[in-house]
């Protein structure tokens, strides 16, 4: 188990816990529930929340965005016994960036379409559909936070329009080539559908089926943000239409 400490640190005083798996961590979860350790700063997953509620001993509970999405913990629980979950927004936000064009650039040239092909010794380029330039297409952006405005500034050479729908976004005025519009004209407008919006209240099932009957056919659909934005059996009402 990985430990990370303050040179001179009394490991039995406080350590910074970083765990490989739930196994492990639940172990550490165990021993300051016991007592074992007087105070504990652990990177948690929400089994081992539950350990760290019952501890006798001072617990901070950090939720990381890599890894831990936040209705994964019992806030009330936390915030009864005095545990702290935070969450890092502005983690990895090029590295997210990043996944949302490569899916978007591999869909678009239906890279691992014909690649599936190629290997299975089965290729018959006709069968991978209509291409289109996407130096002509539009791409449509879902939310305008940080991983939406790091993949425009990546995105906007390739694709001949941006637009964007944010209702919450106030600095249009800095992104002038970018078009702020209502969601209805975001996605009649797509050729490349790429979502990045929190998933709460407002936001879960945004995509249903009257989001997927505005979309054009072919149109592509990324979501690097939060499954539960997508109606998932909408989605998969559309693609069956």
């Amino acid at each position: 188990m990985p430990v990370l400490m303050n040179k001179g640190d009394d490991p039995r005083r406080a350590a910074w816990l970083f765990y490989t798996d739930r196994a492990e961590l639940n172990e550490w979860g165990r021993q300051i529930v016991e007592g074992r350790w007087d105070s504990a700063r652990l990177v948690v997953d929400p089994e081992s929340l539950e350990n760290a509620k019952k501890a006798s001993s001072p617990v901070e509970v950090w939720a990381q965005a890599k890894t831990l999405i936040p209705e994964d913990f019992d806030l009330e629980a936390a915030r009864a016994k005095g545990i702290r979950v935070a969450n890092v927004p502005d983690y990895c936000i090029d590295e997210v960036a990043d996944t949302a064009a490569a899916h978007i650039l591999n869909a678009v040239r239906k890279l691992s379409f014909t690649r599936d092909m190629l290997l299975a010794q089965d290729f018959e380029m006709r069968r991978a559909g209509e291409l289109f330039r996407i130096e002509e297409a539009t791409l449509s952006l879902l939310g305008f936070g940080n991983v939406a405005r790091n993949l425009c500034k990546k995105m906007r050479g390739f694709f001949k329009r941006v637009v964007a729908y944010d209702p919450y976004f106030a600095d249009a005025e800095a992104w002038p080539e970018v078009e702020f519009v209502s969601l209805e004209q975001a996605l009649r407008a797509a050729n490349v559908v790429s979502v990045h919006v929190p998933l709460n209240s407002a936001t879960r099932g945004m995509l249903s089926d009257a989001q997927f009957d505005l979309l054009r056919d072919g149109v592509i659909l990324v979501n690097t943000a939060r499954g539960g934005v997508i109606d998932e059996a909408a989605m998969l009402r559309a693609l069956e239409s």
